[in-house]
């Protein structure tokens, strides 16, 4: 089906009545360009994004951390809508952005006021509207739109997981401007990952790639009921303004671009699901589908189920009727919704039985539905059972079918055709396709310097460093040429590097100098890597849950001894297989700090002709890092730091940035506490979430400060794996000690993150650090260490948590106390008598309570505002404070 065959059935009578009825919807008394390009480059001159029109807004733009004000001016609305809804404020779109619009309002009134007083009294003042609405008002889905316009490939795509999120809604096909052609927006949806929690597992895909079923919502004409707030209604029981819509804060503000504009928002099922058995894609096209033929087509080949709500008036209208047949021809299912509110009930009941008998043939693909009928709405809760049964019937059957697998059959042109994401795609698959089929042992096959060569060096390192395992001056020479010798092994790895990295370094070489080419490459195949993750972890993870199980069951009946020693057996081999079978971006990274170290450690004359290829390694590392990606510090496998590597990293961001004043952030709790998501709430950050051990090892983020009220430049933000894994078994104890001392000593502020309200768990793991700081004092007297601790309790919902817990903070103060004695004791320092002498803590500012990040229950519970909130209050403190 062509755009063409719309427009057959449109007669010129009837389009121009619609286009009569669309422009008196949104007239406004305020001039504004006519032609669709001159509105744009209007728009965002007016919100301030003139300069990044097109593609020109990174990441660091709207990451960067600004000064707080109290002065408001319209060029911000912008990067102050960017700046929250990277922090996943799911009030940005509507209720954040009419404030701040009121508050430049209330300026520019007092402004005008202020003038009209000293002015002599004329009735032109009376009549001047010196704080003219229609020039502040915006409408939130133009902001949206004009982001997409001038976002880079990468805050795009942040930019839709945080919408998703948020459970707000996500622009999918972009009207055109000018001469563009109309854009599928693709590229920003890969971004999103789709989980469905079934009986006994959970199933992850990527939006694009997940079969789902898609449900289109158009209107012809006006009809008195809100779609979009329908739409709501039916998304979920859990009423959310997915989609704005009239009652919403700024819903009825005119919208100057983003008619013609499809979104997209998601359902998806749970065990409790009641509503839809499948994931389900609702699509909504914005103003009247008569004027935008095209999407309209494009939207019902793409669809399973089209919803048209249409006044009874048009019921008989040809270009309807048009619409209807072509939806029939293509096997898909229409549910009719008629608002027939001025309409009397008999005369509703006789054009019903016409239009039914007109429709007689296809009678099994279409169903009616009855918004208003004879003066009366009909109730929200039964449009919304009717609704949901109607499309629920018709998708009965249906074998729901990836986005990207409908593509062919439909006539709009999507984003990733472009040669930007072609071009990157290709190069990626290249890299991506020299991984060898077998799940198990890729590591070593791909990434061999990682394996037990590194891990053996890293063991002798630490046993010639640590003061515990003393060895004589001949003992350690004997180790370091041990040590060298594994050094010689790597370097002979290096020589006959596999395809895999060496087509990676290849293409990373070519395109570094483009920060576009090279971000869209690594996203590309960080996308690949990620997905394969997703189809192999789960059978490694069903074989872990089965032995975990059959461990659980033979301890329970207390089954002899020799079957529970083979039963945890079989639950560390599997532990193994598990972590060998999950491969990332993080093992390329840390593959290529390997490459570097073994070339330049290594003391063999071999080394000459690689050094070129080693000096170009930090480089591409820095400039991944600038544009957003995080590096890898430690070692999250071995839990060892590559000196030599990070130093080369770190000098190359010194090179390209100039000396710049860092402020550390690290942050430290248990496994699975939501520290992660914490910092990618603070600032807009890529760190790995989701349940279970996601972060190995210590990674960084750099976060430039945009203001001159700080000393600081940048924040170093420092992202830790979690204490008390389960899985480190035996050397969890040594392992977390490890971990806290490092995290603790490289942060000027660490952040511990507590889930609940009990700090017991922490104690010890502050115990460690104490003990280390008072030995670098002892080693050096003169370092003047004073790090800072700031105490999150996450999950916390009592609005008054602060005052309820002061007599628990004064009794937490006086253990901390009482442990730095004793830590100072069995150092043999006599001054210290507080935990505070050791690490800045203050009870009353250091001590955060947090409410849950989930405003109700997953998959389908939006952000909490409350969260982003506290977590932004924190971040203030913390940066200005």
């Amino acid at each position: 089906m062509s755009q063409l065959d719309f427009h057959f059935f449109l007669s010129e009578e009837t389009e121009k009545k619609f286009e009569d009825d669309e422009k008196t919807r949104t007239s406004s008394s305020r001039s504004i360009p006519q032609d669709s390009c001159s509105s744009m480059l209007y728009f965002l001159k007016r919100i301030g994004l003139e300069r990044f029109y097109p593609n020109k807004l990174m990441l660091m733009d709207a990451m960067s951390i600004r000064a707080i004000t109290t002065s408001f001016k319209l060029k911000d609305v912008a990067l102050k809508f960017v700046e929250n809804i990277v922090m996943i404020n799911c009030t940005c779109r509507d209720q954040m952005l009419h404030e701040f619009l009121e508050n430049i309002k209330s300026e520019n009134c007092e402004e005008g006021q202020n003038k009209n007083m000293s002015d002599e009294f004329c009735f032109d003042n009376i009549l001047n509207d010196t704080c003219n609405e229609d020039e502040i008002e915006i409408n939130p889905l133009d902001l949206l739109l004009a982001l997409f316009k001038c976002s880079s490939p990468m805050l795009k795509q942040i930019i839709a997981n945080k919408l998703f999120m948020c459970k707000l809604a996500i622009p999918f096909i972009l009207p055109n401007f000018g001469n563009e052609p109309l854009e599928m927006c693709l590229w920003p949806l890969r971004s999103i990952i789709l989980e469905k929690k079934l009986q006994k597992s959970t199933f992850q895909d990527m939006s694009v790639e997940c079969p789902c079923d898609i449900v289109s919502f158009v209107r012809i004409g006006c009809p008195s009921v809100s779609k979009s707030k329908l739409l709501n209604e039916i998304l979920t029981d859990q009423y959310h303004n997915t989609y704005l819509n009239k009652d919403c804060p700024l819903g009825t503000a005119k919208r100057i671009l983003s008619d013609g504009m499809v979104e997209a928002a998601w359902y998806i099922p749970s065990n409790k699901s009641t509503i839809l058995r499948n994931t389900t894609m609702f699509l909504n096209l914005r103003g009247n589908a008569i004027l935008y033929t095209e999407q309209l087509c494009g939207m019902s080949q793409l669809s399973d189920v089209l919803v048209v709500m249409v006044l009874l008036s048009d019921l008989e209208d040809k270009t309807f009727n048009g619409v209807l047949v072509n939806m029939f021809k293509n096997e898909k299912g229409v549910v009719v919704a008629i608002d027939a509110f001025q309409i009397d009930k008999m005369v509703v009941k006789q054009k019903l039985q016409t239009f039914t008998k007109s429709m007689e043939s296809y009678q099994r693909m279409v169903n009616v539905c009855i918004l208003s009928v004879g003066g009366q709405m009909i109730s929200t809760s039964n449009i919304k059972t009717e609704m949901r049964k109607a499309i629920a019937g018709m998708m009965k059957q249906n074998i729901g079918e990836s986005v990207y697998d409908r593509l062919p059959r439909c006539s709009i042109g999507t984003d990733e055709e472009t040669a930007l994401y072609k071009t990157a795609k290709l190069k990626a698959l290249k890299v991506f396709k020299q991984i060898p089929n077998i799940c198990l042992n890729v590591k070593a096959t791909v990434v061999p310097l990682q394996g037990v060569t590194w891990e053996s060096w890293s063991k002798k390192l630490k046993s010639v460093n640590k003061s515990s395992q003393y060895k004589s001056l001949p003992e350690q020479g004997t180790i370091r040429n041990e040590m060298n010798e594994e050094r010689k092994k790597q370097l002979q790895i290096c020589k006959n590097m596999g395809p895999f990295m060496k087509k990676l370094l290849d293409i990373l070489s070519n395109i570094i100098q483009s920060d576009e080419d090279c971000t869209v490459f690594v996203l590309w195949l960080k996308q690949f890597l990620d997905q394969r993750s997703r189809s192999v972890l789960p059978g490694y993870l069903s074989q872990y849950q089965t032995h975990w199980q059959a461990l659980k069951t033979n301890r329970d009946n207390k089954t002899e001894g020799a079957v529970i020693k083979k039963c945890k057996e079989d639950l560390e081999k599997t532990e193994y297989k598990l972590a060998e079978a999950s491969f990332g971006f993080e093992h390329l990274c840390r593959e290529m700090g390997q490459i570097y170290e073994s070339i330049y450690q290594c003391r063999s004359p071999d080394t000459i002709n690689l050094k070129p290829l080693a000096n170009m390694l930090p480089l591409i590392t820095a400039k991944l890092l600038v544009m957003g990606q995080p590096f890898e510090i430690m070692d999250g496998d071995i839990a060892n730091v590559p000196l030599c590597w990070v130093k080369a990293v770190l000098q190359q961001l010194r090179t390209m940035l100039g000396e710049k004043k860092l402020l550390a952030l690290s942050v430290l709790g248990i496994q699975s506490s939501g520290k992660s998501t914490l910092l990618n709430t603070m600032f807009g950050l890529q760190f790995a979430v989701s349940a279970g051990r996601c972060t190995r090892g210590v990674f960084i983020q750099l976060v430039p400060i945009d203001t001159a009220n700080t000393k600081f430049d940048y924040v170093l933000v420092i992202d830790t794996e979690g204490l008390r894994a389960p899985e480190l078994a035996s050397q969890k104890h040594t392992h977390d000690n490890e971990i806290a001392t490092f995290v603790i000593g490289l942060g000027d502020i660490t952040i511990v993150n507590i889930k609940g309200e009990n700090t017991a768990e922490m104690k010890d793991v502050l115990q460690i650090a104490v003990h280390a700081f008072l030995r670098l004092k002892l080693t050096n007297e003169k370092l003047n260490l004073k790090q800072t601790c700031v105490f999150v309790h996450q999950n916390v919902p009592a609005s008054d948590a602060n005052d309820k817990m002061m007599q628990g903070r004064q009794k937490f103060v006086e253990v901390l106390d009482e442990m730095t004695r004793e830590a100072a004791e069995q150092e043999k320092i006599a001054d210290i008598q507080s935990f505070n002498q050791v690490i800045d803590f203050d009870s009353e500012k250091n001590v955060w309570y947090f409410s849950d990040l989930w405003h109700g229950d997953p998959p389908m519970a939006p952000a909490n505002p409350g969260y982003s909130e506290s977590v932004s209050k924190m971040k203030e403190a913390i940066i200005f404070g």
